[in-house]
């Protein structure tokens, strides 16, 4: 019976993985992407995708291929031999008027320095998604990441809430940004 529970409770994290990758799979659309390949020189790799948006190395992988299979993109070979996917003429047509897309990049450790020491060296993802315009998903990962890195540590109010406070914060107290850049 013991057995049972075992394989059960795997299946079900098994599940909940699949969600989540489908679900990460699908905040992009084929527009987006297409237009971060565009952004760089109609080129598009998993590593350069990945490094852009929320996605991993092997959602973006995932990605590029499905973009592949619809026709959008052509494979080249970089002089090294190395393998780019490149935007045919149809798709560089197609999404020739749109903007760019800022929002899916990563959060440099340089924006979120720079948001703690506006705000005195405390965080939370709340505050940061506001400073930086981002998702409380990202600026939740990139504290958590900082914190990791012993940037940050965490702290509990008195009403109970978690915040971020930057270790060197006696440096920063009394420093502007503006004098720092």
């Amino acid at each position: 019976m013991n057995i049972f529970k075992k394989i059960k409770n795997a299946y079900q994290k098994h599940q909940e993985t699949l969600q989540k990758h489908r679900e990460a799979l699908r905040s992009l659309s084929d527009e987006e992407i297409l237009i971060i390949a565009r952004d760089n020189n109609n080129c598009l790799t998993a590593q350069m995708l990945s490094r852009q948006t929320p996605l991993t190395y092997v959602q973006a992988s995932i990605k590029i291929q499905e973009l592949y299979n619809k026709g959008y993109l052509k494979i080249s070979y970089k002089l090294l031999g190395s393998q780019v996917m490149v935007l045919k003429q149809e798709a560089i047509k197609q999404i020739e008027g749109l903007p760019s897309v800022k929002r899916f990049s990563k959060l440099s450790d340089a924006e979120v320095l720079k948001a703690a020491i506006n705000t005195k060296g405390i965080l939370t993802p709340a505050s940061l998604c506001v400073a930086l315009d981002c998702t409380i998903a990202q600026a939740q990962q990139k504290l958590e990441e900082l914190q990791l890195q012993d940037v940050f540590r965490i702290d509990i109010t008195e009403k109970g809430s978690l915040v971020y406070v930057l270790n060197d914060e006696e440096l920063f107290r009394n420093t502007s940004l503006k004098k720092i850049g």
